[in-house]
């Protein structure tokens, strides 16, 4: 039946934080750190099948699905859509999503002697996501934390020679 483009509404919730902390311990030794969470959750609604895109009203741009022109299957994640009595059929995945993530970064600098420095840096990421939508920050967070983390260990030594 040709290709369709459907639109909706969406409903978007994000929590950020960046936190940095510099700690100098002595003048030669100092700590910095960097976090950042981040949770993005969206949810879908009102779709409609674009009919005329140039049309000189926006109401008649679209067509609005009805109650019984679309429905969702929750085993599939995925809309169903029957336009008319005889008209085509067709799906699409449910658009919903929950995003989140964490970066950080953990920084030891010590300066042994001029200009020759030793660094040690622990770095930890965790991207978690779903298909479905939910709007609690408390279950996206737990979400965040159960999720698998990359941690890398960076050991750096800097050597000032002279003459």
């Amino acid at each position: 039946a040709g290709s369709r483009y459907v639109l909706g509404n969406i409903d978007q919730r994000t929590h950020s934080l960046t936190i940095r902390l510099n700690v100098s311990i002595t003048p030669d030794f100092t700590i910095q750190y960097y976090g950042s969470p981040f949770v993005s959750s969206g949810r879908y609604t009102a779709f409609k099948r674009t009919t005329d895109p140039i049309a000189s009203t926006y109401e008649s741009r679209f067509h609005l699905y009805e109650a019984d022109e679309i429905v969702y299957d929750p085993e599939e994640n995925a809309y169903r859509v029957r336009e008319a009595e005889d008209g085509p059929r067709y799906s699409f995945d449910n658009p919903d999503f929950s995003f989140r993530q964490f970066r950080s970064n953990l920084v030891a600098r010590w300066e042994y002697r001029p200009g020759s420095a030793l660094y040690v840096v622990w770095s930890q990421g965790r991207t978690s996501e779903s298909p479905l939508y939910d709007d609690s920050l408390g279950s996206n967070v737990d979400e965040l934390w159960r999720s698998a983390a990359r941690n890398v260990l960076l050991v750096k030594l800097q050597h000032w020679f002279s003459l």
